[in-house]
């Protein structure tokens, strides 16, 4: 019967030998739920796990298809959206090679507070800097605890 299946045809393959554990987890059972044997039922557990492994892997699969799907329909709407937007490269041929202009009217005064400007600015040179940061750096090298592990 194996020499039916073509070795290439993954779904078939794995119905096959879903088919064949199935089998075997039912020879097992078929006279108590859990056969009496250490030997039997070890295997019958070897079974049920690559039954649920497989059926696991299955539903991976199928999940992560349609999250592949679902990205696919996205990049493609974007795409459309970017087109329908004019979003278009302006040295490319075709374009003419002008840079579009901007209207200056359509953005507001721009205001500043007092002291937005300095934040973020950093004045100091490495001398100051190390004035500043010595005693930090001091203060944690003692409060950490003493390694006394010789």
């Amino acid at each position: 019967m194996t020499t039916e299946i073509d070795p290439l045809d993954y779904e078939a393959v794995v119905r096959r030998s879903q088919k064949v554990k199935l089998d075997i987890v039912d020879t097992l059972t078929l006279e108590a739920p859990v056969p009496k044997d250490p030997d039997d039922a070890k295997l019958l557990l070897n079974t049920l796990k690559a039954l649920d492994s497989t059926a696991i892997s299955i539903k991976r699969n199928s999940i992560e298809q349609d999250k592949g799907d679902t990205n696919k329909a996205f990049v493609e709407s974007l795409e459309i959206l970017v087109g329908r937007l004019g979003n278009a490269n302006p040295f490319e041929k075709g374009n003419g090679g002008v840079a579009p202009d901007l209207d200056l009217s359509s953005i507001p005064e721009f205001e500043t507070v007092p002291g937005e400007e300095t934040i973020g600015l950093v004045s100091d040179n490495y001398n100051d800097f190390m004035k500043r940061m010595n005693p930090v750096m001091n203060s944690k090298v003692q409060d950490e605890p003493e390694d006394n592990t010789e």
